[in-house]
């Protein structure tokens, strides 16, 4: 008798816990009053209520699943956690998309590795990017966008040293012209480019600026393999 006794308090238990939040998201005192944001770079608090469709009306026990939804669904927002702090906080906690360029089409937007459009102010946020410079309305080109941006985050990630000094970037057929520096020498390369062959082609760039007197090449092209050919700028 002890024994079904002792379960039949562990069965109410469990059925009870069960119910639990349901029965809770009906106090008032659970009503979210905070939302605190965690990971954020750009995106707002405002930004990330509405996102989730965190209301006047929402209560802390409501199921999780619709705001973490509604969060990645937030073009800055790839990934997002929430968690209840009794009894009126949820924390979020979110992992952005990080901008890697500008694309132009008519105007300036920061574009993540994947080509998608981040809605940050440029002047705001106090970017220094690249620009891409390809057609955003023509599917072709949004692709090649998406190629570059992809190109483009791997050299920030193996040589950021290079990226620093990639003004604006062209993707045309299978190939990418990077303009380097203040003197904006073109690098020419097909894609995927190693570091190794990075470090090439600015070690060729440095070596003329050292042997010649007539400033920074105008070109360096590494689309042939195992070799770095230099040009002069036109006129030169």
């Amino acid at each position: 008798m002890g024994f079904i006794l002792v379960g039949a308090v562990a069965a109410g238990l469990a059925a009870g816990l069960r119910h639990a939040p349901r029965v809770l998201a009906r106090l008032s005192v659970f009503e979210i009053e905070t939302l605190r944001l965690e990971g954020a770079t750009y995106l707002t608090v405002e930004e990330a209520r509405k996102a989730a469709g965190i209301g006047a009306e929402s209560n802390l026990w409501d199921s999780r699943e619709p705001w973490i939804e509604g969060l990645e669904q937030h073009p800055l927002v790839r990934s997002a956690r929430i968690r209840r702090i009794p009894p009126s906080t949820v924390a979020v906690r979110v992992e952005e998309r990080e901008p890697v360029a500008f694309a132009a089409d008519g105007m300036v937007t920061p574009v993540d590795p994947e080509g998608v459009r981040l809605p940050i102010d440029p002047a705001g946020a106090h970017l220094d990017l690249p620009l891409l410079l390809v057609d955003l309305e023509d599917s072709t080109r949004a692709r090649a966008l998406k190629l570059a941006a992809a190109e483009l985050d791997r050299i920030d990630s193996e040589a950021p040293d290079i990226f620093d000094v990639i003004s604006d970037v062209q993707y045309e057929g299978d190939e990418m012209t990077l303009r380097l520096g203040d003197a904006l020498t073109r690098l020419r390369y097909r894609p995927p480019v190693s570091e190794v062959r990075l470090r090439e082609a600015m070690a060729a760039m440095n070596d003329w600026t050292t042997r010649f007197k007539l400033g920074p090449p105008g070109e360096v092209d590494i689309r042939f393999d195992d070799q770095v050919v230099v040009r002069a700028r036109s006129g030169r």
